[in-house]
């Protein structure tokens, strides 16, 4: 008995041991990528980091990725077109247009301001306030599918000059392949010191300043400083190799072939004449000098020389209307009151109460009525109303 006892116990043993290698076997099988029914392991991003690691040694550092309709970090501005998708919801789909005051009208919320804010922010907050109130859970997407708040504006010799819309961080060697590059040199290359002019008013002002990018840097020697970041707003301007340029308030602006003693009068007439807004009593010529842009003040007969900017700025204007003795349209100056307003007016008449006058102004797309004192300041574009006289 004894020994029969113990001749069972390796059968045993083996059994057991059986069993535990199929169990571990059967734990072990998914991740060994065994199981079928799982699908294939997705690769890792390891061997890809690495790649890409070592591809940047010795060479350029590459361009940040820009945004595009399916990132989340782009800045949505007035006038972009975002397109927003509900979950189940089909009623809900569609394209926004963001206003100038920077907001949207969306089913069920109703006003909802975007302007400044990422796809991803305006995401969570339509995803917020849909859950907080209306739908269970929603799964919101929002896309941009037009970007039309950030813009930029090329000039002058390139093969297609206008404006062009920023989706992404843009370099002025990214700008010039989008307006097919410099298309004609008077049959010559880009020669040295060769500059194009950047035009470009810092935000929260009005005040436009100049730079100059070395096009043979950037062209020929591939200078990665001269290869600048674009700002919305700017305006390049690529100067042929003896050309001018008139920007402003003139019907055709843009750059035209220099010719020797061309005054500031013909240049306006080379640009089909002023606008309506347009005023060459205030005409700024830029124009480089020892290395630095200086403005010079222009008149009709002021000679022109090769690649100066004109610029013909807008006149500003206000009206005034009721009992005066003059009313119309009245050019703007500064520091403008209501006094000297109605003296440009030619006066009260006899049957007025000038000290009821209201200004009325245009705030944020509205109409504004303001009570005036004599001394109140005029801004341009105000509508200055003198009623008549009860007594």
């Amino acid at each position: 008995m004894t020994t029969g006892s113990a001749s069972l116990l390796p059968s045993l043993s083996n059994r057991v041991a059986c069993w535990l290698v199929l169990a571990i076997a059967t734990l072990c099988l998914p991740n060994w990528g065994w199981a079928t029914e799982q699908g294939p392991l997705q690769p890792t991003h390891s061997s890809q980091t690495e790649t890409t690691s070592q591809a940047g040694k010795g060479s350029r550092p590459a361009l940040p990725a820009g945004p595009d309709a399916s990132t989340t970090t782009y800045i949505v501005g007035p006038e972009d077109v975002i397109t927003i998708a509900v979950y189940d919801n089909p009623d809900l789909k569609g394209e926004y247009t963001v206003s100038t005051d920077g907001d949207i009208i969306f089913p069920l919320i109703g006003q909802l301001e975007v302007s400044g804010k990422t796809v991803a922010a305006i995401k969570d907050e339509l995803t917020r306030l849909l859950g907080k109130d209306y739908l269970f859970n929603p799964i919101v997407s929002v896309a941009v599918s037009k970007y039309l708040s950030k813009k930029v504006k090329i000039l002058g010799n390139v093969g297609k000059p206008g404006v062009y819309y920023l989706d992404r961080p843009t370099r002025l060697f990214d700008l010039l392949i989008k307006a097919e590059g410099i298309s004609k040199q008077l049959g010559k290359t880009v020669t040295s010191g060769q500059k194009a002019q950047i035009m470009r008013a810092p935000p929260g002002t009005k005040k436009i300043t100049t730079s100059y990018v070395d096009l043979h840097q950037l062209l020929v020697e591939g200078k990665e400083e001269a290869n600048i970041y674009l700002q919305p707003d700017d305006v390049i301007y690529i100067p042929d190799t003896r050309s001018f340029q008139i920007i402003g308030e003139v019907k055709n602006s843009g750059s035209f072939p220099f010719e020797e003693g061309i005054t500031l009068f013909k240049a306006i007439a080379l640009a089909g004449g002023l606008t309506e807004k347009g005023s060459s009593d205030n005409a700024i010529i830029k124009r480089m000098r020892d290395g630095r842009v200086t403005d010079v003040k222009g008149a009709m007969d002021t000679v022109l020389q090769p690649d100066d900017t004109i610029f013909i700025p807008e006149v500003h204007s206000f009206h005034v209307v009721g009992e005066v003795k003059n009313p119309g349209a009245f050019p703007y100056e500064p520091r403008l009151t209501l006094m000297k307003a109605l003296v440009l007016a030619g006066g009260a008449t006899k049957k007025a109460a000038p000290k009821n006058s209201v200004i009325k102004r245009v705030k944020n797309g509205k109409v504004k009525k303001i009570e005036a004192a004599m001394d109140s300041l005029i801004l341009p574009e105000d509508v200055i109303e003198v009623p008549l006289s009860f007594w």
